[in-house]
Formats: structure tokens, sequence, C-alpha cells
């Protein structure tokens, strides 16, 4: 271990083999740091936080108690991870927040743990956190995903493998972003977007499916056309939510538009984004849905009915 003489370690700590430790930094009782790692100044690493291998922290970076951080993770200045969450009722024990490896967590991020004592917030691995992000508590994110600066992902919020935030995206609790789904820079996000779309920043409606990211991660020709024919069936023929799911299960074949049709078969109370369509078309259709819903006749609800604006 490579030790500044002016950084503070609890005897209670365990520090692994070749950990560079730099000057002011604190870590404190219980916590460990795994071989590898390297603290610049002013670090501080709270009781009982653990670290894997190979971890990188920056000047200034707070590592809190309750987190547990996996292998090779860069963690930039005054990033502060693991913080209580911003709730008006404290609680005696807050939850756990649990990162897994290979992830960039930028400057000035803040993730929080989890509300409830037995609960966790989730980082998944190889995610990259711009500066000024802010996750919330109980929030869980897959694997590859994107947040640029300044968005904010709420409480209880999930983000699938490889979705993509914009600058400046505000993301609703207990919304749903499906994977691969692209949302556009200032983007508010109240209620759940499907797997492979993108959402318009201007409007926050889908706008169609994100075909760059798709061919981008190596989606054959056919996995392309059945996931555009699945968009089609959702948003363009306006059936009835039982009918979307049983033509996609009918129709098509492939492990993306499985995924969609899970994704959508398992709602949450938040409803989807409607799709964005031309002002005389889409008044139409929201009279329309208007007049069901007032039939109070839940199964004759089409997509677009589910996806109303909020």
């Amino acid at each position: 271990m490579l030790q500044d003489p002016t950084a503070r370690i609890s005897p209670q700590a365990e520090i692994g083999h070749d950990v560079e430790i730099g000057p002011l930094c604190v870590i404190g009782p219980g916590a460990r740091i795994g071989a590898g790692s390297k603290l610049q100044s002013h670090v501080v690493i709270k009781a009982g936080a653990v670290l894997g291998a190979n971890n990188m922290l920056h000047d200034g970076a707070i590592i809190k108690s309750g987190t547990t951080i996996g292998d090779d993770n860069e963690i930039h200045e005054t990033a502060v991870v693991g913080g209580e969450p911003p709730v008006a009722v404290k609680r005696p024990r807050w939850g756990r927040l649990e990162i897994g490896s290979g992830n960039i967590i930028r400057e000035l991020v803040t993730i929080q743990v989890a509300t409830d004592e037995d609960a966790v917030t989730r980082i998944g691995d190889n995610n990259f956190i711009m500066p000024s992000v802010q996750i919330g508590h109980d929030a869980r994110l897959g694997d590859h995903v994107t947040i640029t600066t300044h968005s904010c992902v709420a409480g209880h919020a999930v983000l699938e493998d490889r979705a993509t935030l914009g600058m400046g995206v505000l993301v609703h609790q207990h919304s749903r972003i499906g994977a691969y789904a692209m949302v556009g820079a200032g983007a508010y996000v109240s209620r759940d977007v499907p797997p492979f779309v993108m959402i318009d920043g201007r409007s926050g409606c889908v706008v169609g499916l994100n075909l760059v990211g798709i061919k981008r991660n190596g989606f054959t020709r056919v996995q392309i056309a059945e996931l555009k024919q699945a968009y089609r069936i959702i948003y363009r023929r306006g059936l009835p939510m039982k009918e979307v799911l049983a033509t996609l299960d009918h129709e098509l074949e492939s492990e993306p538009c499985h995924h969609l049709r899970d994704f959508l078969a398992n709602p949450n109370s938040r409803g989807l984004t409607r799709e964005r369509r031309k002002s005389d078309s889409t008044s139409a259709v929201e009279e329309a849905n208007t007049e069901a819903m007032a039939d109070d006749a839940p199964s004759r609800l089409t997509v677009m009915q589910t996806c109303r604006a909020a």
C-alpha cells in the first residue's frame, strides 16, 4: 500500500494490495478497498463502504455507508455515491446501493441508497453517467446505459440495458425506459417508454424506432424487420392491449420482439408514452379515446388510450 502521510485510515479498514491513497483522504472503520485501487486527494470512504479491485477515485469523491462497488470503476471529482434519499420522512436505517463493474461516473453525480432497510438501488455494469446527473433512491439501471449531463432519474425508475438519455432528461418516479430506447435531450418522461423506440425531446412522444442504436448493436435484418412490424402493431392498428400482446405472440418470433412483448405485458400504473402524430389525426384519435373511456369499457381500451398524454 502506498499511503500519503496526511491520509487518515481507520485501523478497522481493510486495504488491499497495491492500493494508492493520496493526500487528506479519509477511510472509515469497516471500509474495504480492493487491490490495485487508486484514491487521489480528499477522497472520503465512509464506514462499511466496500470497493472492489482496480477502482479509480478522483479528487473529492465521496463513497458513503451502505455502498458496495465492483471492479474497474472510475468515479470522478466531487461525485457523491450512496447519499441519503431526499425524502421528508427519516428512517432509522436506510437501504443500500450496489454498483457493478466497469462504470464511469463523472463529476458532481449523486446517487442515493434505497429508502427501506432491505431495499437496494442498483447500477449494473459498463454504464456511462455524465456530469451533474442525479439518480434517485431505489432506481435500477441495467448494463451499458448512457445518461447525459444534467439528467435526473427519479426514485424507483428503471432503465433497461443500453437505454440512452440525452442532455437534461427528467424521468418521473416509477417510470420505465426499455432496452435500446433513446430519449432526446430535454424530454420529460412521465410514462413507460417501450424498448427500441426513440423519444422526441421537444414533445416527449415516441417518434419511431431507434434504428441507429439497433443497427449499431448488431441486430439482424430479420430482427429489425420484425421490430418495425411490432411497432406498427402497437401504435398504428388501434388494437386493444390484449390483442396487441396476442398478435405479437402469434406473428413475431425474434428474441427482441419477445422482450418487447414481455415489457408491455407487465405495465406499471403510469401507462405508455404515446406516439407523436400529425395534429389532425392526433385530435381525432384522442377524441375517440375520450368517448371510449367515458363508456368505462376497460376491455376495449386501445394502446392509444393506454398511451394518452399526461
